[in-house]
């Protein structure tokens, strides 16, 4: 099913209100997150925190049943709003990282046949390391902006195929 704008409004909305008042922490827009994800994915379970797998602990797992199997879709990392994604992707792009954050993507890239490496408002996804798009929904700072956010999905959702 194509992603729809409308499961963005809410998502971003909150990601919004929470950023507002400069409080707010990575761990704050988890559960935004987690329902966005969900509604993206009919039939699917986003598990914050899952167990560790072998090259550390993604944010997420994201699965799905049939019958009495579960299938595992994807794996989610999330950095802080704002965070800089370009710079933590080209420092896991180095033989030796220098930052944990770079390490840390460069296992996951190498480990993780499907990734979703977000800020909460740029996605980028990775299959088997290779970053394959990236999708911009808003910018920290600048509130929302929902008029980009029909052409970002549906940019998603025409390069999704069967992944997240």
């Amino acid at each position: 099913m194509p992603a729809s704008a409308d499961s963005f409004a809410p998502y971003l909305t909150s990601i919004e209100e929470d950023y507002r008042t400069g409080r707010a922490t990575e761990h704050t827009y988890r559960a935004a997150l987690q329902s966005l994800l969900q509604s993206l994915l009919p039939g699917s379970k986003a598990t914050n925190e899952p167990k560790r797998v072998a090259c550390g602990a993604p944010d997420y797992i994201i699965t799905s049943s049939r019958g009495n199997n579960t299938f595992t879709l994807g794996y989610v990392e999330a950095k802080d709003v704002g965070a800089d994604l370009e710079g933590i992707e080209r420092d896991s792009n180095r033989a030796e990282p220098t930052t944990r954050e770079g390490k840390q993507l460069k296992r996951y890239r190498q480990a993780l046949p499907n990734l979703v490496f977000t800020d909460y408002l740029e996605f980028r996804w990775y299959t088997d390391g290779t970053r394959r798009s990236i999708a911009q929904l808003a910018s920290a700072g600048q509130g929302t902006h929902h008029r980009g956010i029909r052409a970002a999905t549906e940019r998603l959702a025409a390069q999704g195929g069967g992944y997240i």
